[in-house]
């Protein structure tokens, strides 16, 4: 699913972004690799998927990034629930293995990162689709 930026104006465009991790150094990582890039925008680094449907109720957001340590069986049960709703949301999900990579797009995830191959190129290759 490609997306429309978000425009808070019209000569810098952004996606608002909201990251589902457990607390690690990865997770610390990806925050600042996605704080320095100029048309990403952190809105909410949430632990838990509880945490991150709870949060999209109320909160707008273009791209959710998970990562497969919250649980396979509760994520692929959140891509599916994400995409239910009908707001163009990209859902992108952080692998370990291109197994995992297989399965979580084969499940509708728009695209993925691999852990250990991630940089800015990659980054904005997923979220812009």
């Amino acid at each position: 699913m490609a997306l429309s930026p978000h425009r808070d104006n019209a000569s810098f465009p952004h996606y608002r972004v909201l990251i589902i991790a457990p607390a690690s150094i990865w997770r610390d990582a990806l925050v600042s690799l996605v704080r320095a890039q100029p048309r990403l925008c952190v809105g909410q680094v949430l632990d838990t998927l509880a945490a991150a449907r709870s949060a999209l109720t109320h909160t707008a957001v273009d791209v959710v990034i998970a990562e497969h340590g919250v649980g396979e069986a509760a994520l692929l049960d959140f891509i599916a629930w994400l995409h239910m709703g009908g707001a163009p949301v990209r859902c992108i999900v952080a692998v370990d293995t291109q197994l995992q990579q297989s399965r979580y797009l084969a499940a509708g995830a728009d695209a993925t990162l691999l852990k250990g191959c991630l940089d800015e190129v990659s980054l904005q290759q997923a979220v812009v689709g």
